[in-house]
């Protein structure tokens, strides 16, 4: 019988992290999910383990790899989409703000792919997919502490490819326009706005575009990209 592939999200309480669990438990995947608070959490099924997994705290890193090594675990798809928005003009950002959101969405991306490469050495064609933003590639105003935080992490996956491509790792990220999700909904209205006027389509990504943008980073039939960032946002002119 034909063994299971396991995917591991992260983000698993946000609106694309929910989608995601619910789209490859449909495929018939092994899912491993972290949310930062395990309370009101719906989704049960056979094939899905939530963790705890606060990305600031030493602890619950330690947890969770000594669960993953319990049971052996082999990770075959890492997506990382857990992330903090933020926004306002440099002239009012703290630089403890700065460093906070760098933490979570820098950081703490950097020493989970750290902790879990083990996991994804076991895979036969490990992918990770890191979820980026077209506001780490567009400068605008306000955009100083989630935009570069982004940039970098986007810019770190190149790297990434380079370096885990020996151990048949391909490392990809997808840079999203505006989608409808909880994220968007704190998105400065005016910048939002700017950002469907100058697409082709005046409109919001749909949330489907980004699964299906994932699941096929995800599958054999991207095994010969790698080290992409890919732009997804209706052929934004900006």
């Amino acid at each position: 019988m034909k063994q299971k592939k396991t995917v591991f999200i992260t983000g698993c309480n946000g609106t694309l992290g929910k989608k995601l669990v619910s789209y490859f438990l449909k495929k018939n995947f092994k899912v491993i999910g972290t949310k930062r608070n395990l309370n009101s959490y719906n989704q049960k099924s056979k094939n899905l383990k939530i963790f705890k997994l606060d990305m600031l705290k030493d602890n619950d890193f330690k947890k969770l790899v000594n669960n993953l090594n319990k049971t052996n675990t082999t990770i075959d798809v890492l997506i990382n989409n857990s992330a903090v928005p933020d926004g306002s003009l440099i002239e009012m950002t703290s630089i403890k703000n700065l460093k906070n959101i760098f933490e979570v969405n820098f950081f703490s991306q950097i020493r989970l792919i750290q902790n879990l490469l083990r996991f994804i050495k076991k895979s036969k064609n490990g992918s990770i997919i890191n979820i980026g933003s077209i506001s780490g590639l567009i400068a605008e105003k306000g955009f100083l502490s989630y935009g570069t935080s982004k940039c970098a992490f986007m810019f770190a996956s190149k790297i990434m490819a380079k370096e885990f491509e020996r151990y048949n790792i391909r490392v990809n990220a997808i840079a999203p326009s505006v989608f409808k999700s909880n994220m968007a909904k704190k998105m400065d209205k005016k910048i939002k706005q700017k950002f469907l006027e100058k697409s082709s389509t005046k409109k919001e990504i749909k949330l489907k575009s980004v699964i299906d943008l994932i699941d096929s980073l995800s599958s054999r039939n991207s095994t010969k990209i790698n080290g992409q960032i890919i732009r997804l946002d209706n052929g934004l002119k900006l």
